[in-house]
């Protein structure tokens, strides 16, 4: 199992997607998000060296969507970019 880092600009979208009060239960959903990543961190799309990885939310509850890019090695996952949304 990998570590999850997330690099500041991604920090930075999930402290603004937690204050949204149109999103609920955004920790939860990046703790979902982290523990995929951090045990099959080869998830999603490949491009020029960085993954995409989105994962489903649930609208009706508003648990956001959230889509991502990563690249990792043997012991780390780096998070560079996290949209949050509908």
């Amino acid at each position: 199992m990998r570590t999850v880092r997330l690099e500041p600009r991604a920090a930075d979208a999930l402290d603004a997607a937690g204050c949204d009060p149109g999103l609920r239960r955004v920790e939860h959903a990046y703790q979902g998000l982290e523990w995929r990543l951090a045990r099959t961190p080869n998830s999603g799309i490949f491009r020029s060296g960085y993954w995409v990885y989105k994962q489903l939310g649930f609208v009706a509850l508003k648990i956001p969507h959230i889509v991502c890019v990563h690249r990792f090695d043997d012991d780390l996952v780096t998070i560079r970019f996290l949209l949050f949304h509908l």
